[in-house]
């Protein structure tokens, strides 16, 4: 249920993610994922209930949807291009 709820998470968080990265370089993508992973990792650490588990889980998602944007981008960067 937990890997549900993130792929969930993750699937919603995507598109807005990929929206805001289009402004920001990849070095601020990373810290921004660095510090979400941080975040869920705590309350996942420390939960005596559903209620952290949940916030850690939701938290988990939308590091997994920035970070799955900064491999997006490295990728697109490293693409060789066609000249014509």
């Amino acid at each position: 249920m937990v890997l549900v709820a993130m792929n969930a998470i993750y699937a919603l968080a995507t598109y807005p993610a990929g929206v805001l990265s289009d402004s920001r370089n990849r070095l601020s993508i990373l810290a921004a994922g660095l510090v979400l992973l941080i975040c869920a990792d705590a309350p996942l650490a420390q939960a005596d209930g559903l209620g952290p588990i949940a916030a850690g889980v939701a938290l988990w998602g939308v590091h997994m949807a920035r970070r799955r944007l900064l491999r997006a981008s490295a990728r697109r960067a490293a693409k060789p291009r066609l000249v014509l």
